[in-house]
């Protein structure tokens, strides 16, 4: 068993999961493991959430292995992102081209879930994961959690489809999520609306983890990998933005965009001090005196991110040249860092 506690977190971001999708796939041909086996705790929001779903999702055939390998779940982003992305003529006039109502029906992504999930829970997952999601009725956050779903089945237990409705249902794109083994009434919307890059929330359990006496994982150090889906290029000036009310923040430049962006920089920056420094003492031994970083093989975090091209932000853009380039963006991450991924390979992969 590995002497470290493993993390996986992967962060939302529509048809963009096809970049952390392409390190995940990558991973698995480095460590000749899934992904599963390969992490003690997954994280995820909106399609970060999905690919942890598929990631642990059983095979009917063989209830120990995954259904889905991470080279099927990168291609899958091909086809389903046409469906998930996708509206009527009808749609487009009852909601005013997504003005007066959500830009896209439930239909498709909830047809893609069913088609790729089917009946599964979120007891099933083959490593424990936890999936964001956000109650607008409740006004607060929601994390579920496969753990928990196994200790209490008749509250916490709910089928893959309605978490996976749950995390990705972004405002103004897909209608909220209304599950009614929680409660009559809750409203989950997209857990990247608080949420974006769980990496800090898979930190946090992870703590509670290594505390637990009674648990496999008790004093192990935590080592987690955080998979992003591209920062924004896009800036919006000052003179844009000083006098900006709703209409305009919605129309030239999402602010749930910026809002994203911003709290995965802030988890990253937070991260990467926890982790990857170490704090030395004064001559007396009694205070801080500076923070060296950690080398290479002391390094407990690593982030995979990349800087989106201009014109290729939209969560949306399911156009062959976009994902052509989503595509061609997660092939040069793989590449750029294809030390950073032997070394995390090197790690995760002890057994």
């Amino acid at each position: 068993m590995s002497n470290k506690l493993r993390v996986l977190s992967i962060d939302g971001g529509g048809i963009r999961g096809i970049i952390p999708a392409s390190v995940l796939t990558e991973i698995e041909k480095v460590s000749g493991k899934p992904i599963h086996e390969l992490f003690d705790l997954i994280c995820g929001t909106s399609t970060g959430g999905i690919l942890s779903l598929g990631s642990t999702l059983p095979d009917p055939n063989n209830p120990k292995v995954a259904k889905f390998s991470a080279a099927e779940l990168l291609a899958s982003y091909r086809l389903d992102g046409l469906i998930i992305f996708s509206r009527s003529i009808w749609w487009k006039i009852k909601t005013a081209g997504g003005w007066c109502g959500p830009k896209y029906p439930a239909s498709g992504v909830e047809a893609v879930l069913q088609d790729r999930v089917g009946e599964a829970k979120l007891s099933d997952a083959l490593t424990p994961i936890i999936i964001s999601s956000y109650d607008t009725h409740a006004s607060k956050s929601v994390f579920f959690k496969s753990e928990s779903a196994k200790l209490k089945p008749a509250t916490k237990d709910f089928l893959m489809t309605e978490v996976g409705r749950s995390t990705s249902a972004a405002p103004t794109y897909f209608p909220a999520e209304n599950i009614q083994k929680i409660a009559i009434q809750n409203s989950n919307v997209d857990g990247g609306v608080f949420v974006n890059d769980p990496a800090m929330c898979g930190y946090a359990e992870a703590l509670e983890i290594t505390k637990d006496e009674k648990s496999p994982h008790h004093g192990k150090d935590i080592f987690v990998v955080s998979l992003g889906t591209g920062s924004l290029t896009t800036s919006i000036p000052y003179s844009q933005s000083k006098n900006r009310g709703k209409l305009g923040w919605i129309s030239g430049g999402s602010i749930i965009d910026v809002m994203s962006d911003g709290v995965a920089d802030a988890v990253d920056y937070q991260l990467e001090l926890v982790l990857n420094r170490t704090v030395r003492k004064g001559n007396d031994g009694s205070r801080p005196d500076g923070i060296v970083s950690a080398n290479a093989a002391e390094k407990n975090y690593y982030r995979f991110q990349l800087t989106l091209a201009q014109g290729h932000e939209e969560m949306d853009n399911v156009t062959t040249a976009n994902m052509d380039y989503l595509y061609g963006a997660g092939s040069e991450l793989v590449s750029h860092r294809k030390n950073d991924i032997a070394a995390v390979c090197q790690v995760i992969a002890e057994s």
